[in-house]
Parts: C-alpha cells; structure tokens; sequence
C-alpha cells in the first residue's frame, strides 16, 4: 500500500514571523533525502512581507503559499498533517492551528523569532505546543525564568538573521527610525511608546540640524500610515530593508529589525524615554549597542556610537540556524 509523504504546516501571522520561515522554506527543495509535503499559511503582517519578497521565490514554492481566511479553513478541514511549526503570537490565528494538531494528534513547535515577550506569548498560546524554539542560550534561559517550561525550550538560532549581509557604507547623517506597536500591545506598561521615541527622534534633528541631514520614519506592517502632522519634514517608508540601504544610522525601541542593522553594518541605538529599569532591547542588554533615554543622551550617543563594531560574534551567533531547523524537523519532530 503506498504511504503518502509526511506532511508540515507552517503558520505565521506577522511579518518577523514570515521573515524567519522564508530561508528555511528556500532550502526546503534540497532536503531531497526527506519525502515531505509541506503548505504554508500566512496571516495579515505575513502577507504584506510576502507580498513585497515573492518575486524572490520559485513558481513552485509560491504555490505552496495561502494567504486567504477561506484556504486556511479548507486547509485546517481538509489537509491531514503530521507536524505543525507556527510563530508563537498568540492569537486566535496561531491558536486555531494548535488546536487543530492537538486534534489529530500530531506534535507542534512555536518559535519566538527574537528576545522578547516570552511570557506574554506562552501565556496565551492554547493549547500549549510540545517545543518552543528560540534564538539562543540567552533567550533560552530568559524564556525559562518567564515561564516557559525548561523541558519546552529548544535554541536553533534564527534564519532570517543567518542570512542578512553587511551592506556598503550609508551615510551616517541619514536617519531611519524603526517604529514599533508599542501602544497596541503593551499600553502604558513600559512608561514609554513609538510616539514619545519619535518626539525623541524629532526634538534631536532640530537640536542638531548638522549632524541629521533627512529622517526617515519606517512604518510597521501592522500600524498605519503616520499623517504628516506626525511626520513633520522626515519622510516615510514602508520597505525598511531597502530604506537600510541609504540610512547609515537606525534608530528605534527594541524591534528586531535593529539585529538586521546591526549586521548589515549600521549604527544603531535603542530608545526607551525614561530608561525603565527593564531594558527591552536585547541589543542593550547585552552591551551591543547604546541605550539612551532623553534628548541629550541620544545627541551624545549619535557622536560616540559611530564608530566600528564588531559584529562577527553575533553573525557566528546565528551561523547554522537553517540547519539548525531543518535537524529540528527531521531529527525530532517527525
């Protein structure tokens, strides 16, 4: 009797999540030694992400890619899986999929693409997978002292970071804030939000018009459009990959697009208005770039911050993860 191939549902809803599956995906046609069948679903974030990379995919691996409520269900009724991965934002989105391999019995994993948030995603994630993947050791035991059963924690790395590039010099006076939904998912709870670091953003270039030439505010894929009273005379942008291009310096709260500058070769530094005792950028937390929390401490750290990192530990610090992944999937999942 002929054994279908076993089969992987992948599900993301934002777009850090689809930029952390696509690598892997890419190399999913080389693991010829493995017959798998594998559909991949993306939600709303996900879907603008994919939206602005597909061209950079094959025909055949597009096919594979739903982005519709209606396939989604007809996948969840219809498609038998054996092994389900999705990003641990705990959403009904990601949920819906949980309770779906819980109900065919099959084992799941969630990864948590970056430093932060483990609690509140574990909290929220029902039911509970077999696995949460994470970055590194650091945010391994940070997951674990947030609640994450030990047991649970698996480090792969992050694919999307293995494979980011330095990218030729920027000129170091064209600014690109990197904005965040602080607000929407945190409110008040930090002291600080987007708009108070833009206020930052902005009172800095008009204090200093000689060391910020343009300023670039970059929006996230789940906020909308700033109106040009917030813009003030920076520019906009919705592509933050192309606008690392130009921008030599980065500036923003503790997103995971500022690990993408880090490694393309940027000067970036973190901005929590007030300092909190907690620091919520990673980044900071471990010394690799400045944390600032006023005005003058971002003037200051403008003049002092540009100079040469390091960043061959961190690129070694995610060398392997597709690897990583796929030695996951084969080796333990399934």
């Amino acid at each position: 009797m002929h054994q279908r191939p076993r089969r992987i549902l992948f599900v993301a809803e934002e777009a850090g999540a689809a930029a952390y599956l696509l690598p892997v995906l890419q190399c999913w046609s080389e693991y010829t030694e493995h017959v798998v069948d594998w559909k991949v679903v993306f939600g709303k974030g996900a879907k603008r992400y994919w939206k602005r990379c597909k061209h950079l995919a094959a025909a055949e691996f597009s096919e594979r890619i739903s982005t519709s409520v209606r396939e989604y269900r007809s996948i969840l009724d219809a498609w038998v899986f054996d092994g389900l991965i999705c990003s641990a934002s705990p959403s009904r989105f990601e949920c819906t999929a949980l309770a779906r391999a819980e109900e065919l019995r099959v084992p799941s994993a969630v990864f948590i693409d970056t430093w932060f948030n483990y609690g509140r995603r574990w909290k929220g994630l029902q039911p509970k997978p077999n696995w949460v993947l994470v970055v590194d050791d650091s945010a391994a035991s940070e997951a674990v002292v947030d609640g994450i059963p030990h047991g649970l924690v698996k480090v792969i790395g992050q694919p999307a970071w293995e494979r980011t590039v330095p990218l030729p010099k920027a000129n170091e006076k064209e600014v690109l804030f990197v904005s965040q939904p602080v607000k929407r998912y945190y409110g008040s709870d930090l002291g600080y939000c987007e708009d108070t670091a833009w206020a930052m953003v902005l009172d800095t270039w008009k204090r200093c018009p000689d060391s910020i030439e343009n300023v670039t505010y970059s929006v996230h894929p789940d906020m909308p459009t700033p109106t040009a009273a917030q813009l003030g005379n920076a520019r906009f942008t919705c592509d933050t990959s192309q606008a690392l291009h130009s921008a030599g310096t980065v500036l923003g709260l503790f997103s995971s697009v500022m690990v993408d500058a880090v490694l393309a070769g940027r000067t970036v530094i973190s901005l929590q208005p007030g300092l909190p005792s907690h620091d919520m950028c990673a980044l900071s937390r471990q010394g690799s770039i400045p944390r600032v929390g006023s005005v003058s401490e971002l003037i200051q750290a403008m003049i002092c911050a540009r100079h040469e990192l390091d960043r061959e530990p961190m690129k070694n610090m995610f060398h392997g993860s597709i690897n990583n992944f796929r030695r996951f999937v084969f080796g333990e999942m399934l």
